[in-house]
């Protein structure tokens, strides 16, 4: 039946009217009479889909595909879902897509899923989704689906002529057989304003970084041996940081293949919570997360992170994070999309992390990797007041956080309050 309390109208013609404005001459007609003649086919569509199924059940969903993390996760995630019986098996799933946010991405995806890549069929079956029928598969992403992201195994793969183009490419960049390299990214506002230059994107302001707090950690990586390869789509400014082992490849060479190739390839991946640190998640690579937000964690077992400071504008003195929590679970809202301005009236302000902070990070990183690392009784025990207090003052940041690993040296210089 179609479930008209959860009709989402507003959105859908919000939708409508933005992708109207990027129209031009007949675009807009077309947006306007695909829109209408979907609505006037979606009775006799659902009356099809409703006399198939005693035969068999066909869901129809409809890809996150314009926005890379998106497309990555909330696929990633059914795929994964399916592989450990937590979504049915028995339905026969078609989903739609169209100018995906990585042409290679959906061309891997489309291994996986039936897929069809085309805007007008997928504007002509959206009702199925807008009216939330029975016969439509949502693609959810919570952020503390740990089950499905740590115990089956990545379900994407390169063919091997990929494989070897792949290799190539980063030959290209400097990178040859037998080197390793890590990737690096800080979410700014240029890509958001750029694609979405109709839209305000200062909500999420507060997940951005500057990518040359990373200088010292980069070095650190070079000095190690390895290459560090600068990741990024439509960046504000050139990496601060020259060197024969650093390719700033977000601003000189970009590709959809190289992005997905180099997140799956890379020994670790350093960044911030976005789109384009999301790859690294579908392919297990392990993740280095800096300036988090607060009261979220990465959700895979081989990733560490460490959030941004909460400090009082008055004072300057940081916020004890029970007092942090304490405070923002009271807000209506989710956390992960809060604006600055709800801290602002709490006098309070969002710091980023320093590039001392990065780079112990990135050293524990390495540690943990090389097999180097020691857990003292401090850290655990610390880590656990950490999590008693997410416990204690929230049950879905708890949840969040449940197999997050914050840094060490962050966490036993943490004020916990």
């Amino acid at each position: 039946m179609v479930n008209l309390k959860k009709l989402e109208l507003k959105s859908y013609y919000d939708s409508f009217i933005r992708t109207l404005n990027n129209k031009k001459g007949f675009g807009k007609v077309f947006e306007i009479l695909i829109r209408v003649i979907s609505l006037l086919l979606f009775p006799i569509v659902y009356l099809i889909l409703f006399l198939i199924k005693p035969f068999k059940e066909i869901r129809l969903g409809f890809l996150y595909n314009r926005r890379i993390g998106h497309l990555a996760l909330n696929t990633d995630l059914f795929i994964r879902s399916k592989k450990i019986g937590s979504v049915s098996s028995d339905p026969w799933y078609l989903f739609f897509a169209y100018e995906p946010a990585n042409r290679q991405l959906l061309k891997m995806i489309k291994r996986e899923l039936n897929v069809i890549d085309s805007e007008w069929l997928t504007k002509l079956f959206a009702p199925i989704g807008l009216f939330r029928t029975s016969f439509w598969q949502p693609l959810p992403f919570l952020s503390n689906e740990y089950k499905e992201f740590n115990y089956p195994s990545r379900s994407l793969h390169f063919t091997k002529q990929e494989d070897l183009f792949g290799k190539g490419e980063l030959a290209k960049m400097g990178v040859k057989d037998g080197d390793w390299y890590v990737c690096i990214f800080a979410r700014d506002e240029k890509y958001s304003n750029t694609i979405s230059a109709n839209t305000d994107n200062s909500s999420t302001d507060h997940r951005n970084g500057d990518i040359d707090t990373y200088i010292p950690a980069v070095k650190y990586i070079v000095d190690r041996g390895g290459y560090v390869i600068r990741m990024g789509h439509l960046v504000s400014k050139e990496f601060g940081y020259k060197h024969e082992k650093v390719v700033d490849y977000a601003v000189c060479c970009r590709t959809d293949f190289m992005d997905v190739y180099l997140a799956k390839n890379c020994r670790f991946h350093l960044g911030t919570a976005s789109g384009g640190s999301d790859l690294v998640h579908v392919f297990d690579t392990p993740f280095v997360g800096v300036n988090w937000e607060i009261g979220r964690g990465p959700i895979k077992n081989n990733e560490i992170f460490i959030p941004k400071t909460i400090k009082y504008k008055a004072s300057g003195l940081e916020v004890a994070f029970k007092t942090q929590i304490e405070k923002i679970g009271k807000i209506p809202i989710e956390f992960g999309l809060c604006p600055e301005e709800i801290l602002n009236d709490l006098g309070m302000e969002i710091i980023d992390n320093t590039s001392g902070q990065i780079l112990e990070l990135v050293k524990e990183m390495f540690s943990r990797m090389d097999g180097s690392w020691v857990v003292s009784n401090a850290y655990l025990h610390k880590r656990q007041e950490y999590q008693d207090i997410l416990n204690y003052y929230h049950h879905w940041f708890a949840e969040a956080h449940q197999n997050s690993t914050i840094g060490k040296d962050f966490l036993m210089k943490l004020d916990l309050g």
